[in-house]
Formats: C-alpha cells, structure tokens, sequence
C-alpha cells in the first residue's frame, strides 16, 4: 500500500511545485516595502548602490582583489563575467562580499533584474 502512495505523492509534489512559475518578470520580482523593481537603472539604481557598498574598498589606487567598480565599464565587466553576482549572492567560488555581511534583498533583486537585462548604462 504504502509503496504506491510513494509515488502518487511524488507526482503531487512535482505539479505542486511546477504550478509555482512565473512567466512575467514584474510578478517574479515583487518585494515588499519601498523596493523599486519595476524601473531598474544603471544610473539610478546600480551605480548608487555599488557606489555606497563597494567603490571604498574597489577603486583605482586601493582595488582590493584587483576588482575595480568605480566606473560603469569596469561594474558591466564584473557583471558580464558573472564575478559581481557570484560575490554578492555568497556562491561557492566566489569571494563573498560585501565582506563580513550581505546586501539587503532589495539590492540583490535589484542587481538581479540589471544583470538579466544585459546590465544596460541608461
């Protein structure tokens, strides 16, 4: 008995789970409170954000792991070889920054969607 209802549940599980995706970008990025996820910008979004969290440690005359993020080219380099997100999302490989603690998750989503759209300069 037990042995059929194993798989039984298993198939629930799956369709379960499969009902869950999202086809529309702005549903998938909703976060609660103030976060503006629908109207990400280089200028407006990004660079204020990488300016206030990471350009004190990784600028030109002290680049910390030779990482430079005090221009758009060099943050778009850092984004296209996926360093940024790896460090920023703590994935293995990479150097968790920034070091000794982690972005809100407004700023994650934020750098997410930038990075998903190619990591446009306007």
């Amino acid at each position: 008995m037990i042995k059929r209802l194993i798989p039984g549940l298993f198939l629930a599980g799956l369709l379960f789970f499969n009902a869950c995706y999202y086809d529309n970008k702005e549903d998938l990025y909703i976060v609660e409170g103030n976060c503006n996820t629908t109207d990400v910008t280089f200028s407006q979004t990004i660079q204020p954000l990488i300016n206030d969290q990471c350009v004190s440690c990784h600028k030109a005359g002290n680049a910390n792991g030779n990482v430079l993020l005090d221009s758009y080219t060099a943050i778009k380099e850092q984004a296209d070889n996926g360093k940024l997100l790896g460090c920023v999302h703590h994935e293995s490989g990479y150097s968790a920054m920034p070091p000794g603690g982690t972005l809100s998750n407004c700023s994650l989503t934020q750098l997410d969607i930038w990075v998903q759209d190619g990591a446009p300069e306007n």
